[in-house]
């Protein structure tokens, strides 16, 4: 009888990653198993969504900068003037996706190891440097800042041979705080293997074990809502 292929993750992104070090089981039955839960709708999430499209619609087409962005009116409108005018590269709303040589491919490639969604990137190709800005409503979750900041970097850096220097950061729209980290490419195999050793847990787990925690009152998967989980 043939030997069952074991089921591991084969591709990560930063909220895939972060769903599996909140508990390995949910991000099993989540992204591997692809079970049909009836999930809670989160108004936090759909707002997400909106305001993420009226920042894409405001620096492509200029217009009123809508409410939502007030916070950072300064740096929107700088973003809307060199992409109107072109003197930078100004990227909104693409998908990234590298090989695990850390070289471009497709979204949907079966090669495709790390996948990244960049709100948007500022690149000036005569200084060789990019800013990188992900976009952020709701609660400032300080532990997450400075991993999602160096695979900005480390994604950009991999992708885009002409960017020297990589200055990735966070807008909190909601706060009006940012926060920035610079990397130059003297930095990027450092960032390379923090990801890789990141990740190396994930990409090699083969029990996904369920973790309890206070966020099981939210999981669609726990017991009480007739799902797998024992908990």
């Amino acid at each position: 009888m043939p030997k069952k292929v074991a089921r591991r993750f084969r591709a990560w992104s930063f909220s895939r990653w972060r769903d599996y070090e909140g508990c390995p089981a949910r991000a099993n039955w989540k992204y591997l198993e692809k079970l049909q839960v009836e999930e809670e709708r989160s108004p936090a999430l759909e707002r997400g969504s909106a305001v993420h499209a009226e920042a894409q619609k405001f620096v492509r087409e200029g217009g009123k900068l809508p409410k939502s962005l007030d916070s950072f009116e300064h740096e929107f409108a700088i973003l809307r003037r060199a992409y109107e005018s072109g003197t930078a590269e100004v990227i909104t709303e693409e998908q990234w996706a590298l090989n695990d040589r850390w070289k471009p491919t497709g979204w949907f490639d079966g090669d495709a190891w790390v996948r990244t969604a960049l709100d948007s990137m500022i690149f000036d190709a005569r200084s060789r440097r990019a800013v990188i800005i992900d976009y952020k409503t709701g609660k400032i979750r300080k532990e997450e800042q400075e991993p999602q900041l160096e695979l900005y970097a480390a994604v950009a850096l991999s992708r885009i041979d002409g960017i020297d220097e990589v200055s990735s950061s966070l807008w909190y729209l909601d706060h009006g705080i940012a926060t920035r980290r610079v990397y130059p490419r003297a930095k990027l195999e450092g960032l390379r293997k923090a990801w890789e050793k990141r990740t190396k847990k994930m990409l090699t787990d083969e029990r996904f074990d369920p973790t309890p925690s206070d966020a099981c009152r939210w999981c669609p998967f726990q017991k009480s809502k007739g799902g797998p989980c024992k908990y």
